[in-house]
């Protein structure tokens, strides 16, 4: 048939050809008066000539438009020749559809089935009736492609040399499958954050707490959940599938309602939930999985859900309120407290790890644990490596150190490991995430793991810590460490065993808290940072020294105000600003200029952009607390704090990094920036 079409075209040409020189020759001979044609061509003549050969050309197409039914039907007749009538009512009876098309995929026939089911489209391009087989044809590697019409699914495959699609109805299986799913059970965890710390102020007669636990119930009840309370502060929840998406596209509205309520209480109580599914047939698995995102949920500071879907990246939601400062008589972290010392005091050698492109702040926490190891006489050495260290950390270690010093207190990433042993342990400090380290094989093939941080936990996390310390609440790691040391103290009667801290490694820690908390600036800044920072005081901390380590030379500067000049404001309260294309900055440098930005007046949120290797373009964020910038930043896939948070993106230009960052706003912004405020809930 194929042919015939081709045959048709050809002729087709020549015989507009043939009118076209038939035309051109008699107007020449009308114009130039050639045998005295003016006089012989009257108007009736013209006008029965021109009808002649329109009849010629009806009679023409009608011929052709004859043939090519009688060579579709017997298309058909050899189709059903070739495949049999018996095998045809096989087809029938399997629900299998065949398509054949051209070299363009232009519909050529269809079988008896798509014919019954009115899937008229012959004679029209296959891929503009379902545009997503033309992955079949283009991806080899992809066996099936599954499309839906009129209320039937299909799976389709491609033969290419036959440009044959062969649907297969599984219509029935798609519709088990959805049935199966929405019943599928769904597992949930509902705790309420800082009840214990509020629990001395409130009672459960209290109205505050009773409003909650209404809220809690009528939402139970508005979408159908089996909900037992276990514990005074923690519910279960028990749905299925269908119940939990109309939760999800409500974007769990409890947590906002439970914000509200609470939000002028002096410790206000939110909501951590997290929920587990993609086992139909093993509930106990699903539970499992819902504690692990409660456990999440709580770590990254509360108030927000987590959702772990098996086979699918955790889901994040909420998390729109800064986590309060841990109280004096916060009993869990004295007890991981003393759980770290009494690891270090039992372990031999002890590796001290922080974060890639260490800061001051990883750095002074690596040494407040290297103190804690001396004071027990432990080998201990901090993982460093030049190349990945932040240049003012750097240049502080080899101001403060001599070569002879250093050799006693860092060990290189290749060296690390070698000696760790059985009783070797790894103390992670201002992460937590593996790859960020810059000895992930290291804590692999540790047996003892602390983690120490003070970032929200992000779905990459260190696994099987013995201890595990992330408090949102801290400004810095180093307060952290401190505050470690100083329970230590403050529980030893005699002073001659107190861990001592040396002034030079008190320096750095003043430094590394001066950093991460912009001289006490940021609001996360409370009491204990202040606590920290006089009892390094005390240790012989150099404020001015550590001043000095921050201070940036004339080139930093001029590069800041660089940068800073091309800030622009593409949504109300939210700032961009970045650097050349050719210049290569230092992380710290572009956090400098975030941190300048969101001092801005009106200003809620700055993001910096720029080059920091040559095949990676970093993005710092700074929020004045009003804008969660760790959820955009994850939504490019890092990281961080509630006010501050980065990315890395690799093999991206400037300009480009900066298109994904406004794709990531532009979304933000179609959400609501209501929503998205300590008063509302992410969507």
């Amino acid at each position: 048939m194929i042919k015939i079409i081709q045959r048709i075209r050809v002729f087709a040409i020549i015989w507009m050809l043939l009118e076209a020189l038939l035309l051109a020759a008699v107007s020449y001979a009308y114009v130039t008066d050639l045998y005295d044609l003016q006089t012989l061509m009257t108007l009736p003549i013209l006008i029965t000539a021109i009808g002649v050969i329109i009849f010629l050309n009806t009679v023409l197409m009608f011929f052709y438009l004859s043939i090519l039914n009688k060579e579709r039907q017997r298309n058909d007749l050899k189709t059903a020749e070739i495949i049999g009538n018996d095998v045809q009512e096989a087809y029938m009876y399997g629900e299998i559809g065949m398509v054949i098309t051209d070299d363009n995929f232009t519909v050529l026939w269809t079988n008896d089935l798509l014919v019954d089911r009115q899937v008229n489209i012959v004679d029209s391009n296959i891929f503009s009736w379902r545009p997503s087989l033309e992955t079949l044809v283009k991806d080899t590697s992809i066996d099936h492609v599954r499309i839906e019409f009129e209320g039937k699914f299909y799976d389709v495959k491609f033969l290419p040399f036959a440009r044959l699609f062969i649907l297969k109805d599984v219509t029935t299986n798609e519709t088990l499958f959805r049935i199966n799913k929405a019943q599928s059970p769904v597992v949930g965890l509902l705790v309420l954050d800082n009840y214990q710390e509020a629990s001395p102020t409130f009672d459960e007669g209290n109205e505050v707490i009773l409003s909650i636990r209404k809220s809690i119930n009528d939402f139970a009840e508005k979408y159908g959940l089996l909900l037992k309370k276990f514990r005074n502060d923690a519910y279960i929840v028990i749905t299925n599938y269908a119940r939990y998406v109309n939760i999800y596209d409500e974007r769990f509205t409890l947590i906002q309602d439970v914000r509200e309520l609470t939000k002028d209480q002096r410790i206000p109580i939110t909501i951590s939930m997290g929920f587990g599914f993609g086992f139909p047939d093993d509930v106990l698995r699903n539970y499992d999985m819902a504690g692990k995102a409660t456990d999440i949920a709580i770590s990254r500071g509360g108030d927000q859900v987590v959702v772990d879907e098996y086979g699918k990246d955790l889901y994040f939601l909420g998390g729109q309120t800064l986590q309060k400062e841990r109280k004096g008589g916060n009993v869990k972290f004295k007890a991981d407290a003393s759980s770290v010392i009494n690891l270090i005091q039992h372990s031999n050698p002890i590796y001290i790890v922080s974060h890639l492109d260490m800061d001051l702040d990883g750095l002074g926490a690596c040494l407040g644990i290297k103190s804690i190891a001396d004071k027990f006489k432990k080998e201990a050495y901090i993982v460093y490596d030049p190349k990945h260290t932040e240049k003012k950390t750097r240049m502080s270690l080899q101001t403060l150190f001599s070569r002879e010093e250093l050799l006693k207190i860092v060990v290189s990433p290749k060296e690390a490991g070698r000696k760790l042993g059985a009783n070797g342990l790894v103390v992670v400090v201002d992460v937590h995430r593996p790859s960020m380290t810059p000895v992930p094989q290291l804590l692999e093939e540790a047996s003892k793991i602390i983690v120490i941080d003070h970032h929200r936990r992000a779905e990459e996390f260190i696994s099987n810590p013995i201890v595990n310390i992330i408090e949102t609440s801290a400004t810095s790691a180093t307060e952290l460490v401190t505050e470690i040391i100083n329970i230590f103290n403050y529980s030893t009667p005699k002073k001659e065993d107190w861990i001592t801290i040396p002034s030079s490694f008190a320096t750095i820690m003043l430094a590394g808290i001066f950093l991460d908390s912009n001289y006490f600036r940021i609001k996360t800044v409370g009491p204990k940072t202040f606590e920290a920072s006089r009892i390094l005081k005390e240790f012989g901390a150099d404020n001015g020294a550590a001043d000095q380590m921050l201070q940036d030379d004339f080139a930093e500067t001029s590069l800041i105000t660089k940068i800073i000049s091309t800030a622009n404001t593409p949504y109300t309260g939210l700032m961009i600003a970045k650097a050349d294309e050719k210049d290569l900055i230092e992380k710290a440098t572009l956090a400098k200029v975030a941190n300048a930005m969101v001092q801005i007046k009106e200003i809620q949120a700055s993001f910096v952009i720029g080059r920091i290797a040559e095949n990676t373009v970093y993005i710092s964020a700074r929020s004045d607390d009003k804008i969660n910038v760790q959820y955009l930043m994850e939504k490019l896939s890092g990281g961080g704090h509630f006010t501050a948070a980065a990315t890395a993106i690799k093999d991206v230009t400037v300009a480009q990094a900066e298109l994904k960052l406004l794709e990531v706003l532009e979304q933000f912004n179609q959400e609501g920036r209501a929503s998205a405020t300590k008063t509302g809930v992410v969507s």
